[in-house]
C-alpha cells in the first residue's frame, strides 16, 4: 500500500490516516462497503458507508493518477492494486 495515496486521501478527505488505511485493507480483502460500515465499526473508527465510499472513490482516482504517470506500471513494474 501507497503511503503517499493514504496520506492524500487521508488529508483531502479529513479522515485520519489509520481509518483510510483500515478501509483500504478491509477492501482489498474482499469486504463490501455495508459490511464494513456495519461490522467493522472497530476498525475503521466508527465510519459511515458514504466515508467509505469516499475513501475507495478518492483511492482509485489516486491510484489512476499514479499509474498514468508511471505508464500503467507501479515503481517496480508490477500493477497497480486495487482496482476498486
Amino acid at each position: 500500500m501507497n503511503e503517499e495515496i493514504i496520506n492524500l486521501t487521508a488529508k483531502t478527505l479529513h479522515i485520519h490516516k489509520d481509518q483510510v488505511k483500515a478501509v483500504l485493507n478491509l477492501l482489498s480483502e474482499g469486504a463490501t462497503v455495508p459490511f464494513i460500515a456495519r461490522y467493522r465499526k472497530e476498525v475503521t473508527g466508527a465510519l459511515n458507508e458514504d466515508q467509505i465510499r469516499a475513501i475507495a472513490k478518492e483511492n482509485k482516482k489516486m491510484m489512476k493518477q499514479l499509474s498514468g504517470m508511471m505508464g500503467g506500471k507501479g515503481r517496480r513494474g508490477f500493477k497497480m492494486p486495487f482496482g476498486f
